[in-house]
């Protein structure tokens, strides 16, 4: 239940962000390309970090790689500028 909870986190994420970032009429837009984003992520990260973890390291690799990841994510979203508020 925990792991399908995560899910609705990222969705109500994506659709605030949306909604501050982008003018009423292209939400819609908006929601969809980082919905699609996210889903990509999605399919190719077990892909890559299988690929990678059955290398030499085996496991260490694609762990050390998905470290990298989110410390990477995480400087980039803290560097963001907020944006302002765009109304109809």
């Amino acid at each position: 239940m925990v792991f399908g909870f995560s899910f609705l986190a990222v969705i109500a994420a994506v659709t605030s962000f949306a909604r501050r970032a982008a003018r009423p009429h292209a939400w819609t837009s908006a929601i969809a390309a980082l919905t699609i984003a996210f889903g990509i992520g999605q399919s190719i990260g077990p892909v890559l970090s299988g690929a990678l973890s059955d290398g030499a390291n085996g496991l260490r690799t694609g762990l050390w790689l998905s470290v990298v990841i989110l410390v990477v994510s995480g400087a980039v979203a803290t560097l963001q500028p907020e944006p302002e508020p765009r109304y109809g």
